[in-house]
């Protein structure tokens, strides 16, 4: 999460373990180029690759030594503000592909990732895991701003659509969501626009994107359920920060930002918040910040959710926060749900 004033605008990229020459990628043959298809042939899964991550074989029924889980019977997902891609990556220990190879989830949706629109091929090579097809969604505001990515697993549950952005110019530009399309439901992964350090994009964020949010997640939701994850740049409720009367006028906690989230004004029937809904008493954080050690004082704020539409709601096992990791202002948080 920001403390300062974002911008604006968007590019749509998607890669697998198969990469192309070296080159810097045009805006006209973006989706020739990377998008992957939904359900990828079996010649995508090359002998040759040295990836070091674990490998998913068809046949392997349970997944993930951290949290696992049933492939055939359930689904897990994985959400993580990585605060620039290319940072973590370059970090030691290498914190994402430990992630990936721990949790081994069924997509995983990164958010802040911070890939430019000029992005070259060469590049993009790095950013990949075998048995994942990545596909990212970039902006065009600012080079090296926002953006969001999503890591499907190639052996998981059928994909049977992957679309950017929801509908909107103004919103769509900066790249801030991913929608993965499954048979039964809808995942959206989403990096909302912070209100900005003085508060300067409080009236776009909560007049202009968190309506034009709700109204995407209504109209999904007359097709099927879906699950709205990432960060949301907003603690909902005085639990989820550290010190809720000190931080009431802070960007992120205020009382207008938490009014105007689609979390708070989706009715009939409500949202369900999957982390507070397994731990409904629990103070844990997802947001430190880099400054004054403030995650060693465990001073934190729960701004990343798993959110679902209230049909799922007796589908959720488990909701949680992944604080064994680094290379982040942000923990990574999972969700489990049973397919039946």
């Amino acid at each position: 999460m920001k403390r300062k004033q974002e911008t604006k605008n968007t590019k749509k990229l998607s890669s697998s373990s198969n990469e192309g020459p070296t080159k810097k990628l045009k805006q006209s043959n973006l989706l020739s180029l990377f998008k992957a298809p939904s359900s990828p042939p079996a010649s995508s899964q090359s002998s040759t690759d040295t990836d070091s991550l674990t490998i998913v074989e068809e046949s392997k029924t349970f997944l993930g030594t951290n949290n696992s889980y049933e492939l055939n019977k359930q689904f897990k997902f994985i959400s993580w503000n990585v605060n620039g891609i290319s940072a973590v990556f370059r970090k030691e220990p290498n914190y994402l592909k430990m992630l990936v190879e721990k949790e081994e989830p069924t997509c995983l949706c990164l958010q802040e990732t911070k890939l430019s629109e000029d992005v070259k091929l060469s590049e993009m090579a790095q950013y990949k895991f075998k048995n994942y097809i990545g596909h990212f969604n970039t902006s065009r505001a600012r080079k090296g701003y926002s953006g969001t990515a999503c890591f499907v697993l190639k052996h998981g549950p059928k994909v049977l659509n992957v679309k950017f952005g929801i509908g909107k110019d103004k919103h769509d530009l900066e790249g801030r969501t991913i929608t993965v399309e499954y048979e039964d439901f809808y995942l959206v992964n989403t990096y909302c626009p912070n209100s900005g350090q003085n508060l300067d994009r409080l009236e776009y964020r909560t007049k202009e994107w968190d309506v034009d949010l709700l109204k995407y997640f209504e109209k999904l939701e007359k097709k099927k359920p879906i699950i709205w994850g990432g960060d949301l740049n907003v603690a909902i409720s005085e639990m989820d920060i550290h010190d809720p009367l000190t931080l009431s006028k802070s960007p992120g906690f205020t009382l207008e930002e938490r009014q105007s989230s689609p979390l708070v004004t989706k009715a009939s029937p409500p949202f369900i918040d999957s982390f507070r809904y397994k731990n409904p008493y629990k103070k844990q954080y997802t947001y430190y910040g880099y400054i004054n050690d403030m995650r060693l004082q465990k001073k934190g704020w729960r701004i990343d959710y798993f959110v679902c539409s209230n049909s799922l709601k007796d589908k959720i096992v488990n909701s949680y926060i992944l604080e064994e990791y680094f290379g982040s202002d942000h923990l990574p948080i999972g969700l489990i749900i049973n397919k039946e």
